[in-house]
């Protein structure tokens, strides 16, 4: 039984050095709205070779999610399911602060997890939606080689679950754009 996880491709949107958090709003939304970058990198190719090997493939109901899988597979088709998107971080209402997007990311990111930003996901609701994604997958993966083209976040903590549940990695964690990772689950 065998699990990949694959981070989507690097966004058309491109990073920002200094933007205002209202500015930062409105490059993530487009962010969410655009598409990724066609790659011939190694880690792409990589990606690609192994995708074609699952016999069910997923994604989140992000774009950028489906239009990875056209780019790594062109007519493999998969159903969105709202359960593989991203964790949608909540940006904190921070005025007079330029940062860089990544900076923003990072700072957004930090926030949520310790806590401090509570309008959306807790941390027990990703886990809880973590749970219920690598069930999905699990429940796949008794039928053949599984695939899901997903994101960062989301990816570690379906990542995590699944190692709870006895999945061994193939190779190391990685969230880097186009990395699969992989597992598998000995019988």
């Amino acid at each position: 039984m065998e699990i990949m996880l694959i981070r989507h491709g690097k966004s058309e949107r491109s990073n920002i050095p200094k933007l205002t958090m209202d500015e930062y709003k409105n490059w993530k939304d487009e962010y969410d709205r655009l598409g990724v970058i066609e790659s011939k990198s190694k880690i792409f190719v990589e990606a690609s070779r192994h995708i074609t090997r699952a016999e069910y493939v997923f994604t989140s109901s992000l774009y950028r999610s489906q239009h990875s899988l056209t780019l790594l597979t062109p007519g493999i088709k998969a159903t969105p399911n709202d359960i593989f998107n991203e964790v949608n971080f909540k940006s904190p209402n921070l005025k007079g602060i330029r940062l860089s997007t990544r900076l923003w990311t990072f700072l957004t990111g930090a926030l949520w997890y310790s806590g401090l930003v509570k309008e959306h996901e807790t941390i027990e609701q990703v886990v809880e939606r973590a749970i219920a994604a690598s069930e999905i997958l699990t429940r796949a993966s008794e039928k053949g080689i599984v695939a899901l083209v997903g994101h960062g976040f989301i990816n570690l903590f379906i990542y995590k679950e699944l190692k709870k549940r006895g999945w061994k990695e193939i190779n190391k964690f990685s969230s880097k754009n186009w990395s699969c990772t992989r597992l598998e689950l000995l019988k």
